[in-house]
């Protein structure tokens, strides 16, 4: 059985690739134990939702003056964190 840390490390990286199917399967046993990764799961999922929003509303945002590189600089940075 997975403890509460691994399933954190899991979901997180559930985000950026994808998982082996044991890894999958352990996850989805454990969420339907654990209340407290179950939310953590589903926030992570909500902020990873909208800073991709985020970057897509300043790339898209033509009534902010910002300078092209202060632009760029924000939506890089929004990128490292989706």
């Amino acid at each position: 059985m997975l403890k509460c840390k691994d399933v954190s490390q899991l979901v997180s990286r559930s985000l950026d690739s994808k998982l082996s199917l044991r890894e999958c399967f352990g996850l989805k046993l454990h969420l339907l134990i654990c209340r407290n990764c179950l939310r953590f799961s589903q926030q992570l999922q909500k902020l990873n939702v909208t800073i991709a929003n985020m970057k897509k509303n300043v790339e898209n945002d033509t009534n902010t003056k910002l300078e092209l590189k202060v632009k760029d600089k924000i939506i890089r940075s929004l990128e490292t964190k989706n």
